[in-house]
């Protein structure tokens, strides 16, 4: 078990933030919602999860049928994306999903692992905090030279009194760069602010890992695939190694985790949409 656990802590990637946290965790719970359900006997719990680094492609769901009329599932390479030296090939979903459920538990009783992961992540904020700022520093000089330059095509057309043709175009052209840049600068403003508002923190990952470790031991099948994915962006395939990206948020995992009065589990934050433009059902959460 130390061997296999040393692998995991040799790998940890950064942390990414709340807002992300809610975009992506939403955005997938719609686009994984059908295949979750829609195999009788196996549910992929990595669904768009998985990632190949040598051949940098998402793996797919797969299945097959063996002697016997067995049938084995399994995360592939879609066709034409593996290349010839791959060593990852396909591999058994059951056993990947077992072992990458089984190092979250690992992870949630060693603090050491999840206080060097909270390290880095911060880590990563400082330089992605000091990077943003140059950023906006380059976006706001990119404003200033086109408002300059709009200036002057309105200073012409309020000596000349003409708005048509290249003069209208250079108009409607210079005020649309800016109105795209104010929204890039707008953009990295909101993630300056939040990288600046949080940072990771063990203790709360320590809670939501050990509160993701209780609730996947007692919810459905189906209410494990959105648990998957309220915890883990990505799941990612070197030769020898298993990278996990985890998201970092300050919702507590606990309270996604609803108890029915029969003492049944459930997951409170799937997103179960009426079909067609006029429903009004709202995601639980």
């Amino acid at each position: 078990a130390d061997e296999q656990y040393e692998v995991v802590e040799a790998v940890w990637p950064a942390i990414v933030e709340e807002k992300m946290f809610s975009q992506v965790q939403i955005t997938l719970a719609q686009n994984t919602q059908t295949r979750a359900r829609g195999n009788r006997d196996h549910v992929f719990l990595l669904s768009d999860l998985v990632q190949c680094e040598h051949c940098e492609v998402e793996l797919e769901n797969g299945s097959g049928t063996g002697r016997g009329g067995k049938r084995y599932y399994y995360y592939r390479h879609t066709t034409g994306t593996q290349r010839d030296d791959c060593p990852i090939g396909s591999l058994p979903a059951p056993k990947l999903e077992e072992t990458i459920v089984e190092r979250l538990r690992e992870i949630a009783e060693n603090q050491k692992v999840i206080e060097k992961a909270c390290e880095r992540a911060n880590e990563g904020r400082v330089d992605r905090i000091a990077k943003l700022k140059e950023e906006i520093e380059e976006l706001e000089d990119q404003k200033q030279a086109e408002e300059a330059e709009l200036d002057l095509v309105i200073d012409r057309i309020a000596k000349t009194g003409e708005v048509d043709g290249p003069v209208r175009k250079a108009l409607d052209s210079r005020s649309e760069t800016i109105e795209e840049l104010e929204g890039l600068i707008e953009e990295r403003w909101n993630e300056l602010r939040a990288l600046q508002k949080t940072k990771a923190d063990p203790n709360r990952m320590k809670r939501n890992l050990t509160q993701f470790s209780d609730a996947m031991s007692e919810l459905d099948v189906v209410d494990r695939v959105s648990l998957i994915r309220l915890m883990v962006k990505g799941v990612y395939l070197h030769e020898g190694s298993i990278e996990l990206e985890l998201y970092d948020h300050e919702t507590q995992v606990g309270e996604w985790v609803r108890e029915d009065q029969d003492g049944d589990k459930w997951f409170a934050g799937q997103l179960d949409w009426l079909p067609g433009p006029d429903s009004n059902q709202q995601p639980n959460g």
